[in-house]
């Protein structure tokens, strides 16, 4: 449990000359065994400081709390280390940093804590109280989250930056900084932030270890001594199901991207998929694993065993709906939330809120795959959030086949769509209580377009504006209550935009927006099989306004769903010298890679740079992407990759096959050729990737996670085989 050391009710505002602000200073605290202190006080004119110094000498963990939430920790690591610290603490209307004056007499693992302690220290960390520290707090006590939502919104380099500040405010630019870490240029505003936000998980991660939460019943400390290699694994597992959703994506838990080695224990992937129904048990809807890093593949295992073992497994349908194929997660991972998308006659599509517990498996292999759950999941705002229970929430008549939930974290807002055409707000989410459960937010939903089905949303926190494209080839903006970027086209916020983009007629939209926060501007894909049909990619700025439009063509047919690109990592540092990479098709609507380039304004060239390169067999039609693009740079080789997913027969394989994931090395600019495939008998789903490390910390290996989204054959968690949907788990290095 937390231990909290209590601050006394008297306190000092200081101006601090290398802040040239307030904080507020704790004039006295209680000490705990193991911790020895001495107090020194100097004054400075009106200026009082209070430096403590701490010895640390056994393996604990000191919290400090304000009144309302826990605000930093410092992880102790094996020896005694030494740091000069000033803290300030927060009340209801502060919030907390670690100041750091001098960091000394640190050991390596040590080293790294004391470093980052410092780097928060600094001027350009400490950027004030409010939503930006907010931000940081949430991130450093949470873990790394990867689902769709998180490639969805990106933060380019900070040479196109207007206010920091507000992009602080965003815990997924904090979760960006963690995971690009190492690849952001020296002294750069991104790797001070990146160092600082590595550091605060690190510096909590034996309190979350220990602390309150369904989560922790299925969490321990992962001691087990981790091989000096690369990392390999390279699994599949059957869903036991055999049709997929519109929108899919597995979603990632990594308990600590600080952490030098991932958890068997604490790391975790969930599903959710069709399934489940009206009759209890009936099949899982939702399913998660963990103990993901069981491959032998170039050397010796992290985890024991030879399979990833499922830990819960639910039927989690209240109107005998499908679950929508894109969860999305907490910040701490123990709140999963997702669309159930019922039919009108049963009410209409439900948004969930899944609180889940450790060990709801059938673990019979008879029972494969029948659902935990013998009734409907307690209902947590009556049974006191006791897990596994979720809140439900059927917040339209219609159905709602295409959308997912993009959670906007500093409000605990998400935002879903459906198949009638409105645009909708639930509040609160992850922090809902059996007193305040999940409901639509005043003023929504947002009618965008009558009668239209419109994609997933995606909101952005600069803007404050929602985007949203719809299935008949047009581009939205919502507007939101603090929305100061575009007009409403009528009335007040929330309130659809003025402006919108279309491709005209016989078009189409099938993937979300895809969102730089940084620079200001979207990106969107879209498809025409009217007069000039094609394939495209668009860039806008974050009101749609028809000078800032910019039109790249990736395809002159249009019969393809156009899924949305990914920038490279030269992009993030400097968004000049980087390239937006997009699939687009050939004359048979089989896939091809483009590639567009960037002016130092930021605003993307319609003209493509290099390629296109063939990703579909030519010998074979209808060979295109099945999901969009991914991206994730590998520290250790310095190696940026880029995955695609596709639905046909691939180049170079052999005829017959019917989907693959491909691999291509971007590092250098845009590739020649292929680097690896990994043959499917079916599309892929949308990719998920991580970066995880030996425990030496000297070798990085990139994982990738995604559904074979039609029959397979692979084995459930008990080792049978089954001709059903799989997730599958792969490294770049299987990939070549």
């Amino acid at each position: 449990m937390l231990k909290t050391l209590n601050l006394l009710s008297k306190s000092k505002r200081c101006e601090r000359e290398y802040q040239h602000r307030q904080i507020a200073q704790p004039a006295e605290m209680s000490e705990p065994a193991g911790l020895s202190s001495r107090k020194e006080a100097t004054s400075n004119g009106n200026c009082r400081r209070v430096k403590m110094r701490l010895a640390f000498r056994t393996e604990r963990t000191i919290t400090y709390r304000g009144d309302r939430r826990r605000n930093v920790a410092l992880r102790r690591h094996q020896d005694r280390w030494n740091v000069w610290k000033l803290v300030s603490y927060s009340t209801e209307q502060t919030s907390s940093r670690i100041r750091v004056r001098e960091c000394m007499k640190l050991w390596p693992v040590q080293l790294l804590v004391g470093i980052g302690l410092c780097l928060m220290a600094s001027p350009i960390f400490a950027q004030g109280e409010g939503p930006s520290s907010e931000a940081f707090q949430l991130v450093s006590v949470g873990g790394v989250p990867s689902d769709w939502t998180h490639r969805h919104v990106i933060f380019s380099s900070s040479n196109v930056k207007t206010d920091l500040s507000s992009l602080r405010n965003e815990p997924r630019y904090w979760l960006q900084q963690l995971q690009r870490r190492g690849s952001q240029d020296t002294n750069s505003v991104e790797a001070l932030d990146a160092s600082a936000i590595a550091t605060a998980q690190l510096s909590t991660m034996d309190e979350r270890f220990v602390g309150d939460g369904e989560i922790n019943e299925n969490r321990g400390r992962d001691h087990r001594v981790g091989r000096k290699k690369r990392l390999h694994h390279d699994w599949n597992q059957s869903l036991g199901v055999s049709v997929s959703s519109v929108l899919e994506y597995p979603a990632k838990f990594s308990f600590t991207s600080s952490n030098p080695s991932p958890s068997c224990t604490n790391d975790f992937v969930v599903v959710t998929q069709p399934g489940g129904g009206a009759s209890f048990p009936g099949t899982f809807n939702v399913i998660g694993f963990n103990n993901l890093y069981v491959s032998t593949a170039g050397g010796t295992q992290f985890c024991s065993g030879t399979a990833p073992k499922a830990i819960f497994e639910y039927n989690a349908s209240t109107a005998a709906g499908a679950m929508n194929g894109a969860p999305t997660l907490s910040l701490d991972g123990t709140l999963i939330a997702f669309v159930e998308t019922a039919s009108a006659a049963n009410g209409g599509a439900v948004f969930h809120v899944l609180k889940w517990h450790s060990g709801d498996v059938q673990n019979v292999e008879s029972a494969f795959p029948t659902a935990f759950n013998t009734s409907a999941l307690p209902n947590c705002a009556t049974n006191g959030a006791a897990a596994p229970c979720e809140y439900s929430l059927q917040y339209t008549s219609a159905t709602a086949n295409r959308t997912a939930p993009f959670v906007d974290y500093g409000s605990d807002t998400a935002y879903v769509t459906d198949d009638g055409g409105k645009l909708y707000a639930i509040t609160p989410v992850f922090q809902a209580t059996p007193a305040i459960p999940p409901a639509v937010a005043a003023g929504w939903p947002v009618n965008v377009v009558s009668g239209v089905a419109l994609v997933a949303p995606v909101y952005d926190s600069v803007s404050e504006n929602v985007f949203v494209g719809s299935i008949l080839g047009t581009e939205f903006f919502v507007k939101t209550a603090g929305s100061t970027t575009g007009s409403c086209s009528t009335g007040v916020t929330p309130c659809l935009g003025s402006n919108n983009f279309s491709f005209g007629a016989s078009s189409a939209i099938g993937d979300p927006t895809i969102v730089d926060s940084s620079s200001g501007r979207i990106f969107f894909s879209g498809r025409r099989t009217g007069a000039t049909p094609g394939t495209f990619v668009v860039q806008t700025d974050t009101q749609i306004s028809a000078a800032s439009a910019v039109t790249g063509t990736v395809g002159t047919v249009g019969t393809a769903t156009a899924f949305g690109g990914q920038p490279d990592n030269n992009y993030y540092t400097s968004v000049s010298s980087g390239k937006f990479y997009v699939c687009g098709v050939d004359t048979n609507s089989d896939a091809q890679l483009f590639a567009f380039g960037f002016n130092g304004a930021g605003v993307m060239n319609p003209t493509g740079v290099g390629g296109p390169l063939q990703l579909g067999n030519v010998a074979s039609t209808n060979a295109s992407c099945s999901t969009d693009l991914t991206e994730v740079f590998n520290q250790s080789g310095a190696t940026d990759w880029l995955f695609a997913g596709l639905g046909g027969r691939c180049a170079g394989a052999a005829a017959g096959t019917t989907g693959c994931v491909m691999s291509l090395n971007i590092t250098s600019g845009f590739p020649t050729a292929v680097l690896g495939t990994l043959i499917e008998t079916n599309a892929s789903s949308g990719i998920i990737v991580d970066n995880e490390t030996d425990v030496s910390a000297s070798s990085i290996t990139t994982d990738i996670y995604f559904h074979v989204t039609g029959p397979q054959s692979c084995p459930d968690y008990l080792g049978t085989a089954h001709s059903a949907t799989c997730l599958v788990s792969a490294t770049q290095s299987g990939l070549q």
